[in-house]
């Protein structure tokens, strides 16, 4: 990656101020809002990729949410990711601006896109595109489609790239709040596949956890169940209003990997979950120990020929 592409970032107290009085930042004039300290990127240096295999309607079109839309761009020669915010307030728009640079500071992870700056007018925010042949593959696509179907292998390598993900998440103070399996990309380097672990728009800082989990206060015994049936990567306790944290995201994990379980139906991968069983929530393991434990039984079967390649 070019010098030029690289971030110089530290702490905006001015826009921390402004996000923490969430009810002030809407009267806040936009000079007070600008993150002067990330690069700033010109629409127009943005240009169409040329896909092998248009969509229906819009070919640049790689995902769409309740933010906007990801497309697909060539940005000084290579294709990257424009996330389009346009459902997005200008203040989430800030606060996910911010944490990609966070995230992007000193280093560049490899199950983490990378940050490459943001555009204040269009709420566009441009990362590094992870992949195959110009397309965008999730755990859930690869889940559904039957890929790697005979490699276990693969399946323990990419539950162990979302636990690195997440670590390093987490040592940044920051919580992911929506891993699943929807929100992990598998990626083609050097005939290697990886996962990475994609959208920000619910993560938050630590010390902002609590307002993120404000939502929940009043809510009824069967709106309880409603959500925790609806979503059901999240941690079941927090439709009861306990406060997002780490332990909330390793539950996520633990998700993804009975997802896992279910769908490839792999002894070794079962056997990682019989491992994991939730212990009570104070007991929780983290990302920590649950790649620990992943890595243990990847060198077991590697060692007695019990993965499949």
């Amino acid at each position: 990656m070019e010098e030029s592409t690289k971030i110089k970032a530290y702490t905006p107290v001015h826009f921390i101020k402004a996000y923490k009085c969430s009810s002030n930042t809407k009267n806040c004039p936009p000079d007070k809002l600008k993150l002067d300290f990330l690069k700033i990127i010109r629409i127009t240096d943005l240009e169409k990729v040329d896909r092998p295999t248009p969509g229906p309607t819009d070919d640049d079109l790689i995902g769409r949410g309740r933010y906007g839309d990801v497309k697909l761009k060539v940005f000084r020669n290579n294709i990257c990711t424009a996330k389009f915010c346009t459902r997005s307030t200008k203040e989430d728009f800030f606060y996910e601006a911010y944490i990609m640079a966070t995230l992007s500071k000193d280093r560049y992870h490899d199950h983490i896109p990378t940050f490459l700056g943001y555009n204040y007018r269009e709420k566009v925010i441009l990362m590094s595109f992870h992949g195959h042949n110009k397309c965008s593959i999730t755990l859930y696509q690869a889940l559904h489609e039957k890929m790697f179907v005979n490699t276990s292998s693969n399946w323990l390598l990419f539950l162990i790239h979302i636990c690195c993900a997440l670590q390093f998440i987490h040592c940044k103070h920051i919580l992911h709040n929506d891993l699943h399996a929807q929100n992990v990309v598998l990626d083609l380097r050097n005939n290697r596949w990886y996962a990475v672990v994609i959208d920000f728009s619910k993560a938050s800082f630590r010390h902002h956890a609590l307002t993120h989990s404000s939502q929940f206060k009043n809510f009824k015994f069967s709106e309880q169940e409603h959500y925790r049936k609806k979503y059901p990567f999240i941690d079941p306790d927090i439709p009861k209003g306990l406060i997002q944290c780490e332990d909330t995201d390793n539950f996520s994990i633990k998700y993804l990997i009975q997802l896992v379980c279910k769908y490839t139906k792999h002894t070794l991968l079962q056997s990682v979950n019989a491992r994991l069983l939730e212990r009570g929530h104070s007991k929780r393991a983290d990302c920590r120990e649950i790649g620990d434990v992943l890595n243990i039984f990847l060198k077991w079967g590697l060692k007695h020929n019990k993965l499949s390649d």
